[in-house]
């Protein structure tokens, strides 16, 4: 049974999302009874001034440098389990380790790849590189981590049309991948390696690794990720999560652009689209719709979006706004990973130089979240009131409506999406779309 389902839990998970301050935590954690001693929480408090967080994060969380975009609202975190309140208990205090780690997409990647092989990137000018080195250079010397497994997500789609899926050789499935993935796998295992201490004291990015090492390990893991069993299946449903996300955007802009009608209007409409095509509701997808019905500007990533725009590779365009999309999700997941860990506590940034990438990212952000160390089940808390930003649109008696017990009943009695009859719909909703803007 899914942890969040005891009624104990619930009633933590109430008072959690509205703590203010530090007492208001531990009122809510009290609730657990002591009865959940693998659940942890995170949450922010807005006069809580005790930060852990590097000074190079701070420093590339704030314009203009604001590259690193935080999962939660800010570096004000309060943590709490149970073995933290009994240290605290017994000896007033409690020290514990929490792990900063950046995740990045393919544009970062590639960047990694090319000073790894001692390329230039960027323009002629040299801007962004100077600001990949900048930042990568302060990154390293406060010893953090790089977590490019949201890089090998995001490949999926590449992968799954080259890769050799027939052959139980390693080497041969490594061969059969994407030039461009292979060395960007190899690069960011030897730069992974970069012996932190030594290049804080003379800026020698040396790796532990050697290229030969590096290209092994890189064979390994993808083998593993996109090949083995655990992998595979993860692999899978992050995938159909994708075409969800993918099928949620092409309403929505379907939507958008078909009409003048007001944003309240669009929005319900986009709520009947999320009940009879998605069958799902996706708080953080619904209310960059609603931010985007009212203010097309402020969705500066579907600019070039619009009636009248080329066709031509849109869908591809759209489905990695949708990978972009599942970057905080995959944030989330990565919660739980201090359980398997030296670090008790994770804390995820996402690092791009694309703006309209980070504006998406910053539309959305957890005020706090708990999760279970053993099954990574876990439960967030917006920093925005869905229900309250709704309400305020004029949309009241559209959510109600929603979640009601018949709609709720009919959603749930219906066959849920699986890998094809997603692609089907999505083929359908993007002829719908062409239509619109041609």
């Amino acid at each position: 049974m899914n942890v969040f389902n005891n009624s104990e839990v619930q009633e933590c998970a109430r008072w959690f999302s509205v703590a203010q301050k530090v007492d208001d935590v531990l009122v809510a954690w009290s609730k657990l009874k002591a009865r959940h001693p693998k659940l942890s929480g995170i949450v922010h408090l807005d006069n809580y001034e005790h930060s852990t967080m590097p000074a190079s994060i701070k420093k590339y969380t704030q314009a203009p440098n604001d590259y690193l975009v935080s999962y939660y609202i800010s570096d004000s975190l309060y943590f709490i389990d149970d073995a933290m309140i009994r240290e605290i208990l017994d000896n007033n205090e409690k020290k514990f380790a929490v792990d900063y780690s950046i995740m990045f997409d393919t544009n970062m990647a590639s960047y990694i790849n090319r000073l790894v092989q001692g390329k230039a990137i960027g323009d002629n000018r040299g801007e962004l590189q100077g600001k990949v080195l900048r930042v990568i250079d302060d990154l390293l010397r406060d010893n953090l981590n790089f977590d490019f497994i949201f890089y090998m997500l995001e490949n999926i789609k590449n992968v799954a049309t080259k890769g050799d899926f027939y052959t139980s050789s390693k080497l041969k499935f490594w061969m059969s991948l994407n030039k461009d993935l292979r060395e960007n796998i190899t690069s960011l295992h030897l730069f992974s390696s970069i012996d932190n201490k030594l290049y804080k004291k003379t800026l020698n990015p040396k790796p532990m690794l050697s290229h030969r090492q590096s290209v092994r390990k890189a064979i390994d893991a993808s083998f593993d990720f996109y090949r083995g069993k655990v992998g595979r299946e993860q692999a899978e449903q992050w995938t159909l999560f994708q075409r969800m996300m993918l099928l949620c955007l092409i309403g929505m802009v379907r939507i958008q652009l078909a009409s003048n009608r007001s944003a309240k209007n669009k929005m319900s409409e986009f709520f009947n689209f999320m009940h009879e095509v998605t069958g799902a509701y996706m708080d953080r997808e619904a209310q960059f719709a609603l931010n985007y019905f009212l203010s097309p500007s402020s969705a500066s990533i579907l600019n070039k979006v619009h009636k009248g725009c080329k066709t031509k590779r849109l869908l591809k365009r759209l489905d990695n706004i949708a990978w972009d999309m599942l970057a905080p999700r995959y944030m989330e997941k990565l919660l739980t990973h201090s359980a398997t860990g030296s670090c008790e506590y994770f804390v995820p940034y996402f690092l791009s130089f694309d703006n309209g990438l980070r504006e998406m990212l910053n539309q959305h952000k957890i005020k706090g979240a708990i999760y279970h160390r053993e099954t990574g089940d876990v439960i967030s808390f917006p920093g925005n009131d869905s229900g309250g930003l709704y309400e305020k649109n004029g949309l009241k008696n559209v959510i109600e409506r929603f979640f009601s017990s018949e709609l709720k009943s009919e959603r749930e009695s219906r066959v849920k999406l699986n890998r094809v009859s997603v692609h089907k719909a999505i083929i359908e909703e993007y002829d719908k779309l062409k239509q619109v803007i041609n």
